[in-house]
């Protein structure tokens, strides 16, 4: 991490970029000098701070919370609730899935047509981030440019999106298994075995640092996720991925 091993902190970073060199991806991470009254610069746009006042007893997701929010991932219920413990429907986890992956600038095939479930109304609320999600997938998986990502999604969702029915934690890493690290590790969870469904995305998920466990050792895969439990995963993952080297 070149930022955080600088001998001096008069450097801030300013700008993360992707570039290419032969058949390899890089994300670069610029520093810059900064000016001792910088702090004073009347121009600079304060992050937006959130007024939730329901996420004060989740403490393990409250700054994860906030920096969804700062990057307008998420949004509130109204400007004082949040609905930690409330389930996400399926499109809500894509539309969040997707804002993020536009973060991080993530790569995609930007000009790929998108197909659409029979049951998906295309003048639905989510459909600009569907898309988005859908040529990111594309991307990784390349092949019959008109289904770009239905199989991704097909895959964990089977051949009914129903965008309003609760996404479960397990469909939730199954959708971010291609955005993760290969690894190696195995996971411990009592309820988690080679035959269960999404048992390798979870896998990936655990080693890569962005879920844990219940206290007693058991992930429930088939357990709804809340909003509260989403933003943990979302915020670990924009966090592992701030000083990407190299996009395999």
């Amino acid at each position: 991490n070149t930022f955080c091993a600088l001998n001096t902190s008069n450097y801030i970073p300013t700008e993360i970029y992707t570039c290419e060199k032969g058949n390899r991806m890089f994300k670069i991470l610029t520093e810059t000098s900064y000016m001792i009254d910088f702090a004073s610069n009347n121009n600079i746009i304060e992050k937006p701070k959130n007024t939730f006042a329901d996420i004060s007893a989740h403490i393990w997701a409250h700054d994860s919370i906030q920096n969804l929010y700062e990057r307008e991932i998420v949004e509130g219920y109204s400007e004082t609730e949040y609905g930690p413990d409330r389930n996400i429907s399926r499109i809500e986890f894509i539309c969040m899935l997707s804002r993020t992956l536009k973060n991080l600038n993530e790569n995609q095939v930007a000009n790929a047509n998108v197909y659409y479930y029979p049951s998906y109304n295309k003048n639905h609320w989510s459909r600009d981030e569907y898309d988005y999600l859908m040529r990111c997938y594309q991307f990784y998986t390349p092949s019959d440019i008109m289904s770009a990502g239905y199989f991704n999604i097909a895959n964990v969702f089977d051949d009914d999106i129903k965008i309003d029915k609760a996404i479960t934690r397990g469909e939730v890493v199954a959708l971010m298994d291609i955005f993760m690290d290969e690894t190696v590790s195995t996971t411990s969870f009592r309820d988690v075995k080679e035959n269960t469904r999404f048992a390798s995305s979870i896998e990936k998920a655990y080693s890569n640092g962005l879920i844990e466990g219940y206290p007693d050792g058991t992930f429930k895969p088939n357990n709804t996720i809340t909003r509260a439990e989403m933003a943990a995963i979302l915020g670990r993952y924009i966090a592992n991925n701030m000083y990407v080297v190299e996009n395999k």
